[in-house]
């Protein structure tokens, strides 16, 4: 008859179920240990956030799972596998959910891009329109002469202003305002429905006198220098990609010297809310910006 002989505890291990554990190891701990440590060192290599996370939250798992499997017989060592454990696990846990750009720069800028008010209107330089610009209130009012209106992607800018009769129009004289609407998004075009007599521009002087808007001329592309406009049915314009279209206004002519006026545009013509206002001080012609040296 064979005899087997009962297998032999390892050094230190605490029960016969425990024989390949000694006791100064603990399993839970040493586990939840190697997966965090897996999880740095995964971070200059691959930087998937998500791996980081499962693997610190699976080393948390597993320190909880060790301390009720040696519950009523935990000894120092598995008191100190756990605690390490559990203190690393719970720091790049932490890191990854609030601030992960000490752990990996570039998932400090995995955040939402907050959404831009497409209706914020603002007043900048018109040879900087890309300026914070100060922000369009009840009485402010861009300068014709040396500004521009900005809401979101949409540039509006006055190039030139003056009084005189027009080809075909006989000896009438008009106030000319020539301007330009620009798209400066990257991603799609704008849609601009002309002005016209449902949709007027309004323009007054400031003792609040109107004068009634004659037409809306557009910009025939091809001819000129100098720009060369027609009077055309009005349409729905698409603007493309950083792109902008020129424009004229007719209005019924002031008195010369022409005294400082003011002209309202709605942005419901480009589909958003508010008014660009512009403030007329004088007949000009915009000046061509000088090109950086």
């Amino acid at each position: 008859m064979v005899v087997w002989d009962k297998p032999t505890l390892m050094p230190g291990a605490r029960t016969e179920e425990e024989r390949f554990f000694p006791l100064w190891f603990n399993p839970c701990g040493a586990t939840a240990l190697c997966l965090v440590a897996s999880g740095l060192y995964t971070i200059p290599l691959v930087g998937i956030r998500s791996l980081v996370l499962a693997t610190s939250g699976s080393g948390l798992a597993l320190v909880v799972l060790g301390y009720v499997m040696t519950a009523g017989k935990r000894q120092r060592e598995d008191q100190v596998w756990l605690s390490c454990a559990g203190l690393l696990n719970s720091i790049v846990l932490l890191l990854v959910l609030f601030d992960p750009g000490l752990l990996n720069p570039v998932w400090a800028m995995d955040v939402a891009v907050p959404t831009p008010d497409p209706n914020r209107m603002v007043v900048v330089d018109r040879d900087r329109p890309m300026d914070a610009g100060r922000l369009v209130a009840a009485e402010v009012w861009a300068d014709a002469v040396s500004e521009a209106v900005v809401q979101h992607d949409v540039l509006l800018r006055i190039d030139e202003v003056k009084i005189g009769p027009l080809r075909d129009k006989g000896a009438t004289a008009f106030l000319q305002i020539q301007y330009r609407i620009g798209n400066r998004n990257h991603g799609y075009r704008l849609e601009f429905d002309e002005f016209s007599a449902n949709r007027p521009p309004v323009l007054t002087d400031e003792q609040g006198r109107g004068y009634k808007f004659v037409d809306h001329w557009t910009r025939k592309m091809g001819v000129g220098p100098p720009m060369y406009f027609e009077p055309l049915p009005p349409r729905t314009v698409l603007i493309p990609n950083t792109g902008h279209a020129n424009y004229l206004l007719l209005f019924e002519a002031p008195r010369v010297p022409m005294p400082p006026m003011k002209l309202v545009l709605s942005a419901t013509a480009w589909g958003r809310q508010g008014e660009c206002r512009f403030r007329i001080v004088k007949e000009f012609v915009a000046p061509i910006p000088e090109l950086p040296k």
